[in-house]
């Protein structure tokens, strides 16, 4: 065998070793198939985590309005029972006693004389 000859069959040689080796590879779906598997558990975390954050938020939420509607409540009782207690035969109770001016009662007084 000359020199070309061989240099031809070990290049072929070569060849089949390479398209076994390319065909002992996984296809690129193989590889997408693995690297979905292997993050999967991951996105499924970050699901769970958001839907944690969210039902933490929303009762928060719920804990601050359902606090608002306690006081709001006190409140409206309050404003009942001082009406009832204003309108019936008793005089109403002053929430806020007025200060007259002094000044302002002398010009009133003036004003009356004429």
């Amino acid at each position: 065998m000359t020199y070309m000859e061989s240099s031809m069959a070990e290049m072929k040689s070569i060849m089949k070793q390479m398209l076994k080796h390319s065909e002992s590879q996984p296809s690129t779906q193989q590889i997408t198939n693995e690297l979905l598997k292997s993050v999967q558990p991951i996105i499924q975390a970050q699901r769970n985590l958001a839907d944690i954050n969210h039902n933490t938020h929303m009762e928060l939420i719920r804990n601050m309005v359902e606090a608002r509607y306690k006081v709001t409540q006190a409140d409206i009782k309050a404003i009942r029972e001082h009406l009832l207690k204003t309108t019936g035969s008793a005089h109403p109770t002053v929430l806020q006693e007025e200060v007259e001016d002094d000044a302002k009662k002398g010009e009133d007084e003036k004003l009356r004389k004429l």
